[in-house]
């Protein structure tokens, strides 16, 4: 994955330095912060495929320019749990494990450990607790992607009466406890944002158990 986003990374760059851009005047094309751009050129984020193919639009070059470099990440999913009450964790992040042994799954307590891997690692889908003792799950979730516009993100909640604000956000699901797999998996076959990478495992899957 590193690898993968350093060499993307470059390509942006190259290829925005080629059409005479700032990274001020691509954010502004792509409707993104100049950091954004830094975060990308540096290889410290990866902007998904979609992304991806606006980059390509606003550089003038075509999308496949980047695929070679997509088809060589075998990076596995990255799903994160945030829940504070531990046991609930630990069920979260089981279940989790179970529906998708091919992903790396990372459980946190607190909204500031979650904040602080999302520095250093790209998220494909985040479950929210909505009610956290150190912050609003609606703040996290908006924090979360507000430094990776790519993610996934699925609200788990006992209280329903958050919805409307939730879909506000433009989330990806909203399931109540407790969580079942079945529940899981068709959140994970719905999601807001397409990802490859999801795509594939959730297919891989869907072989595995025909």
């Amino acid at each position: 994955m590193i690898k993968t986003a350093k060499t993307i990374g470059a390509t942006i760059k190259r290829l925005r330095m080629k059409n005479n851009m700032s990274q001020q005047e691509l954010a502004s094309l792509l409707f993104v912060s100049s950091k954004t751009i830094g975060n990308w050129e540096n290889g410290r984020r990866m902007p998904d495929i979609l992304i991806l193919s606006n980059i390509a639009k606003c550089l003038n070059v075509s999308p496949a320019i980047f695929l070679s470099d997509l088809e060589n990440d075998t990076t596995p999913v990255t799903i994160i749990a945030i829940e504070d009450e531990p046991l609930i964790l630990k069920g979260v992040t089981r279940i989790l494990a179970e529906s998708f042994p091919m992903a790396n799954i990372t459980g946190f307590s607190r909204a500031s450990e979650a904040l602080d891997f999302a520095k250093q690692n790209r998220i494909d889908v985040a479950l929210i607790d909505i009610e956290l003792r150190d912050s609003s799950g609606l703040t996290l979730a908006h924090n979360l992607k507000s430094s990776q516009p790519h993610l996934n993100v699925i609200f788990v909640t006992g209280h329903p009466e958050y919805m409307k604000k939730a879909w506000e956000q433009h989330v990806s699901g909203y399931l109540l406890k407790p969580l079942t797999k079945k529940k899981i998996m068709n959140e994970f076959t719905n999601l807001r944002t397409s990802n490859s990478k999801i795509d594939n495992m959730i297919a891989s899957l869907q072989d595995n158990e025909g």
